[in-house]
């Protein structure tokens, strides 16, 4: 199964007549762009991709929710994408383009210490664990 994204790009590229290259060569970018994601499951930058999502119509938020829950997030499934954490900050409301960039970035790095993290504890700790400590009495 697709992802929700590639869905709403293949749909909205269909309701306006676009080709894959077509598409590409009207948001400004290569001509192999659209045919990349779509074919050979390349993950575009936020920047191109917010350029094709303009020229299908949509926000790179509404490109990437098509199709999920509801927006005040009942019955919402978790996140699990890049392309998911991109369109949750593309909504939030006076952030910049470079702030997204920044946020999204930021979250990428602790998710990727959070897994070390796991896997690390999921391969056995065979540190040694703390002993106690002496206490030592006043001497008199």
């Amino acid at each position: 199964m697709e992802p929700v994204w590639i869905k709403g790009i293949r749909e909205r590229m269909q309701a306006r007549g676009f080709t894959m290259k077509s598409a590409s060569l009207a948001a400004g970018l290569n001509e192999t762009f659209v045919r990349d994601i779509l074919e050979r499951g390349k993950i575009p930058s936020i920047d191109k991709f917010a350029k094709l999502a303009a020229v299908l119509g949509a926000t790179v938020g509404e490109l990437l929710e098509e199709g999920h829950a509801s927006a005040d997030g009942s019955n919402a499934a978790p996140i699990r994408s890049e392309a998911e954490i991109l369109a949750v900050l593309e909504r939030i409301e006076g952030l910049k383009q470079t702030d997204v960039q920044i946020a999204f970035s930021v979250i990428m790095n602790a998710l990727a210490v959070s897994k070390a993290a796991q896997a690390q504890g999921d391969s056995g700790d065979r540190s040694e664990r703390p002993s106690r400590r002496r206490v030592s009495s006043p001497s008199r």
